[in-house]
């Protein structure tokens, strides 16, 4: 087959136009019939360095060019190459399969970047790229090749996607990228027989972005076999290094790895036949990276840089997440006798499929626990005396009016909001049509909550093993507790880290807000309780009123609280 090297190149010069065209339109038809891979080593295709790609040392980046799935998705590390793959398979599929493209990254500017450091130089040292790309549609936003467009994309600032048809939708750094505008691009496709949608991002959080697809997904894993004991497994960080002598293991017979066993691996589909198809990469399979170097990447970086970006795994932690130590180092079982007798019995009540509720006193938590519906509910009510319940306004808004309606000056329900304007983060409303409600700045309670268990101001009277606590086994199943849900929220807006950001205020300021990634009810049914508490003790208010613009040390897991 002829290849179109630098020599073949300049011997077309020499022939009449006729011939040429008729040469080029061959080589066009028989390239046609090979896949990316066999395209790029034919025309000896060089990365935006100048050099020509390899794949002995990426071998495990072989299928994912290969792969021409509808539904693709790459939850990735950093620095494997997945750039350079990606802007080739696209102008490979405008130019043998006719599909126009959108190629989106968070930012105007992460366009610019991209076309300047990566597209330009690519299509600048590869006459088979460049010769592809009509002079008359040709920039860093869109270029033409024959029939087929791509285009380079930025999802936030204006609207985005709203004039462009494709075939393929290709969503780069999703986790960086506004998500509101990703969905306004699903249109985009709507009249392509391909509609084609390929996700590639580093990972940030459980459940969000990437991650997402990836659960959807088939979820190819690399496996290698060991030499030694012939084990065939999945590179795993926490298996197959050993953290003292720095080198790769087999997690079997816990024995070295030659370097070359990284390089002969097979990509194992956990759910073959899913719609999605997925593969998870990271910084094991790179043949150059030692394991020492990923220990002292370990060592050396934020947990969630190592997760993201060397690991290529969604994380929850650090200083803008909840960690169950800061709940169970507040258990004292022991003090239960001491405060059964107190006065107030306190409730919050949070709604999913079913309430979910957390008791106690002024003093702290005596019970975590689940109620099948609003019946119920008020049974509990009058059973136990309760004194002071607040419960989640929505979604069953009616059936949570009603409620305190019923109970009234005994029930209040929260509705959330943002207003900073607002001198205090409680507003209790005891008159008029809104009687029976309490507004709450939402990131500003949950604060509170958080500051309370931190400070040791909120005591948790159970003990630390209870299953409520942490793990609930209901008929052989074990569910989510208290310490689950909290572990789930972690902060946006306030760390870099996270960029999906979902609220801003009417300047365009970014809101700091607490999201979830996963159940989250215990939870808020705990600041619910925690309201209650301060209904009844608002001096306590007071006493975790933080300063201004004031950094102050909080442990691990605990957010940093912002003033009321």
């Amino acid at each position: 087959m002829t290849s179109l090297t630098k020599s073949s190149l300049k011997s077309l010069r020499n022939l009449p136009r006729s011939e040429k065209l008729k040469l080029l339109a061959l080589i066009d038809e028989k390239l046609a019939r090979v896949d990316v891979i066999e395209w790029i080593r034919q025309n000896c295709i060089q990365n935006e360095k100048g050099m020509p790609l390899e794949f002995e040392q990426h071998s495990f980046l072989l299928q994912p060019y290969r792969d021409e799935s509808q539904k693709l998705c790459c939850m990735k590390s950093s620095q494997i190459g997945f750039s350079t793959m990606a802007i080739l398979k696209v102008f490979w599929l405008a130019k043998y399969r006719k599909i126009s493209a959108v190629h989106t990254l968070p930012t105007d500017d992460d366009v610019k970047k991209f076309s300047h450091s990566k597209i330009g130089p690519i299509v600048q040292k590869n006459g088979a790229i460049a010769g592809m790309i009509s002079p008359a549609v040709d920039s860093i936003y869109q270029k033409r090749i024959g029939d087929a467009h791509i285009f380079w994309e930025g999802t936030k600032g204006q609207s985005k996607g709203i004039m462009i048809s494709a075939d393929l939708l290709v969503h780069d750094e999703l986790d960086r990228s506004d998500r509101a505008t990703v969905e306004t691009y699903e249109s985009r496709i709507a009249h392509s027989e391909f509609k084609g949608k390929w996700i590639f991002s580093n990972p940030s959080r459980p459940n969000v972005g990437v991650d997402v697809y990836w659960q959807r997904s088939d979820k190819k894993q690399w496996h290698i076999k060991c030499p030694r004991c012939n084990e065939w497994q999945p590179l795993d960080y926490f298996l197959n290094v050993d953290k003292e002598k720095k080198i790769f293991i087999c997690r079997k017979c816990g024995r070295e790895l030659p370097p070359e066993t990284r390089i002969k691996g097979e990509w194992v589909a956990e759910f073959p036949g899913r719609d999605w198809s997925g593969y998870h990469i990271s910084q094991l399979m790179a043949p150059w990276i030692t394991a020492r170097e990923l220990v002292e990447l370990e060592e050396t970086k934020s947990q969630e840089y190592f997760y993201n970006f060397v690991l290529g795994l969604p994380v929850i932690g650090g200083a803008n997440s909840v960690s169950r130590s800061i709940i169970l180092q507040c258990c004292a079982p022991n003090e239960i006798e001491e405060i059964r007798n107190h006065r107030w019995k306190l409730l919050g009540v949070d709604v999913g499929k079913v309430l979910h509720c957390v008791q106690g006193t002024e003093h702290g938590i005596t019970k975590v626990f689940t109620l099948p519906d609003w019946n119920s509910l008020h049974n509990y009510m009058f059973q136990q005396g309760i004194n002071l319940c607040v419960v989640d306004n929505a979604p069953d808004t009616e059936d949570a009016a009603k409620f305190v309606a019923h109970f009234r000056g005994r029930a209040y329900r929260c509705i959330y909001d943002y207003k900073d304007d607002r001198q205090e983060m409680l507003d209790w409303q005891e008159s008029g049509l809104k009687e029976g409600v309490v507004y709450a700045h939402r990131t500003r309670v949950i604060d509170h909550t958080i500051a309370a268990y931190s400070d040791g101001l909120l005591k948790v009277y159970m003990n630390p093993n209870d299953p409520s606590l942490q793990g609930m086994q209901k008929q052989g199943v074990i569910e989510n507790c208290l310490c689950d849900h909290w572990e789930t929220l972690y902060t946006v807006g306030d760390d870099g880290i996270d960029v999906n950001i979902v609220k801003k205020d009417k300047m365009g300021n970014v809101i700091r807000t607490w999201e979830n990634a996963g159940p989250d009810h215990f939870a808020h049914a705990n600041v619910y309780y925690e309201m209650a508490r301060l209904r009844k003790q608002p001096t306590l208010t007071q006493k975790h009123r933080p300063i201004r613009r004031r950094r102050r040390e909080v442990p691990r897991g605990v957010s940093s609280i912002t003033g009321y």
